[in-house]
């Protein structure tokens, strides 16, 4: 019996150890202050962010890591119109062909941001898919809207013992 906690506490512990860090992930409605919507993600899931281009008229995807507390942009494609796939371009090129036009897709991009603030245009019909689940930011905030997306570490002990 003398031995029962701490056997109890070193499983407790090892599991820890072998469960990838997992974040708690915030869409917030920047003006209302509300939540829209919270999820739990480990450390290297994904987040897709799909919006359109207004200047260009090109469907844009971003791929966003979730990677050492932050999110780490991974992926960005801007399609190509006619359904071809998109020429691979080095991801030092972005800041050129993001303003030039014309589709691309650019890969291990590894740009970091701790929080990312959306805003709701009229062209853009941005949607954000996390958890295979997809959320209408203009039906959410409405046009001129604001969505900011933030990560929280999550302590998975907090977890175990608050249910």
């Amino acid at each position: 019996m003398k031995w029962a906690i701490p056997i109890i506490f070193f499983l407790l512990f090892s599991n820890y150890c072998l469960i990838p860090e997992s974040y708690l992930v915030e869409l917030l409605d920047v003006e209302r202050g509300k939540l829209i919507y919270s999820s739990f993600l480990d450390e290297g899931e994904a987040i897709i962010y799909k919006w359109k281009n207004s200047l260009f008229g090109l469907n844009v995807t971003e791929t966003f890591l979730v990677s050492d507390g932050s999110f780490k942009l991974f992926e960005l494609v801007y399609e190509d119109p006619n359904g071809e796939k998109e020429p691979q371009v080095d991801p030092e090129e972005l800041d050129y062909l993001c303003h030039e036009g014309g589709p691309f897709r650019a890969s291990n991009i590894s740009k970091r941001y701790a929080e990312l603030e959306f805003m709701v245009g009229k062209v853009g019909k941005p949607r954000i898919i996390i958890n295979d689940r997809l959320i209408d930011l203009e039906r959410e905030v409405g046009f001129g809207g604001r969505v900011r997306m933030r990560l929280e570490p999550s302590d998975i002990l907090k977890l175990i013992f608050s249910h």
